[in-house]
């Protein structure tokens, strides 16, 4: 297939998951509660789960999950970054799944220190953590398994410089070469 219609592809998944960025909410929200769930539950004999309203109560409050809490963010920074960089092939899906399963690890595992946190040591902390946690999680966190990964799999093209530097190519007009005017010169005094 030519980069052209590769590329093309690849634009148009992505738009599609612009479209349809709340799906990430209905694929992770499962398995993000669920195993935070059956986790903290070693910890918190009364943790109560209700999945149809989206949300675990640790016996002092409900604690909701929105999208935020699912990571949205960090799973549609993570399509756009794999969907953005050229010339992957096979490789698309190993890294995306990879990006996946690390971000996905990574926010039960803050979910459990969170409630945790709450539970034992009182909403002050659990706040200040919140929110550091937070933003680690969607941003810096996706560019650090981003460049784990890339090293990982030995992704050698940029997220869209490649792609730039690639069409470049493609609309650069070719050179035509020209005889120089030294010949020129040349083939006119050996005339005379």
């Amino acid at each position: 297939m030519k980069y052209e219609k590769r590329l093309l592809i690849r634009i148009l998944v992505m738009i599609l998951i612009t479209l349809g960025y709340g799906l990430f909410y209905r694929i992770f929200y499962p398995p993000t509660i669920l195993v935070s769930f059956v986790v903290l539950k070693l910890f918190i004999k009364n943790l109560i789960i209700n999945f149809s309203e989206h949300y675990l109560s640790p016996g002092c409050g409900k604690l909701m999950f929105v999208e935020a809490c699912v990571a949205n963010t960090a799973y549609y920074l993570w399509s756009l970054l794999v969907l953005t960089t050229k010339g992957l092939g096979k490789k698309v899906w190993k890294l995306w799944v990879y990006g996946v399963l690390l971000i996905l690890s990574m926010n039960i595992l803050r979910i459990i220190i969170l409630i945790l946190v709450l539970y034992y040591a009182g909403q002050n902390w659990f706040d200040l953590i919140h929110l550091a946690f937070w933003r680690f999680v969607a941003g810096i966190y996706v560019a650090l398994v981003w460049i784990f990964l890339v090293n990982k799999l030995k992704v050698k093209n940029i997220p869209v410089y490649s792609d730039v530097k690639e069409l470049l190519k493609h609309i650069k007009p070719k050179k035509v070469k020209r005889k120089s005017k030294k010949r020129k010169k040349t083939k006119r005094n050996k005339r005379n």
